[in-house]
């Protein structure tokens, strides 16, 4: 196959969210023509794979082209578009499309087990445009290695939402998600998103301190404004 032709399959396959369930000994869930997670996992990775050249390129040439630049990051935009998070049933997709016995199905119809199949799959196509968009930024923006940001797992939830909440962060597509926000904030500082995302909020919203970091910042910051020279 073309190395074309595997960039365009695998942005259909971001793209698009066709699930076909069929009725033989299980529910067995095909998602966009893959009959099985890994299947699904090796055309995304294989078009990972045949992207990153094409995105090298790209990162090289928009540090001279804003235009470039601009568009790029605009079609990036576009496909963060199709995906929006939802805190009961995670990731969803725009274009989600559900078949059953060649009927059109609505997914809160199905058995959770099916549910369960199908966001996984909607878990694997997000991460893989993710870590494509993570490629693509990685090199756009340059700090001063004077300075580095030290901020907890916790931290970073906490202020994210303080920022959320305040509307002082806001989501162009109109998709608000609290775990949206802090992915955001955590790739605008650099940081690694928190793998344990649900456990810490669980505890952040548990403790008796629940803006421990917030009054530490209000803290510091009325003695410095207070402070002599």
């Amino acid at each position: 196959m073309e190395c074309l032709d595997v960039v365009m399959l695998y942005l259909r396959d971001l793209m698009c969210a066709d699930v076909i369930i069929y009725q033989d000994r299980s529910e067995r869930v095909e998602f966009n023509g893959a009959r099985s997670l890994g299947d699904f996992n090796s055309r995304l990775m294989t078009g990972e794979i045949m992207c990153t050249s094409l995105l090298a390129e790209w990162m090289v040439q928009v540090r001279e082209d804003t235009v470039l630049k601009q568009v790029v990051t605009d079609r990036f935009y576009q496909l963060s578009r199709l995906f929006a998070y939802d805190e009961q049933q995670g990731w969803t997709h725009t274009f989600l499309r559900i078949e059953k016995e060649g009927k059109p199905c609505k997914k809160e119809r199905l058995p959770a087990e099916v549910k369960f199949q199908i966001d996984r799959y909607l878990n694997l196509q997000h991460a893989s445009f993710e870590r494509q968009e993570k490629l693509f930024t990685s090199g756009q923006m340059t700090l001063n290695p004077d300075y580095c940001l030290k901020l907890g797992p916790t931290e970073l939830i906490e202020l994210s939402l303080a920022l959320l909440t305040s509307q002082r962060l806001q989501c162009r597509n109109g998709n608000v998600s609290q775990i949206g926000a802090v992915r955001f904030m955590a790739q605008l500082f650099g940081m690694e998103f928190p793998v344990n995302y649900d456990s810490l909020l669980f505890q952040l919203r548990g403790r008796e301190h629940a803006t421990k970091f917030i009054d530490e910042l209000r803290r510091n910051l009325i003695a410095c404004i207070r402070k002599k020279r």
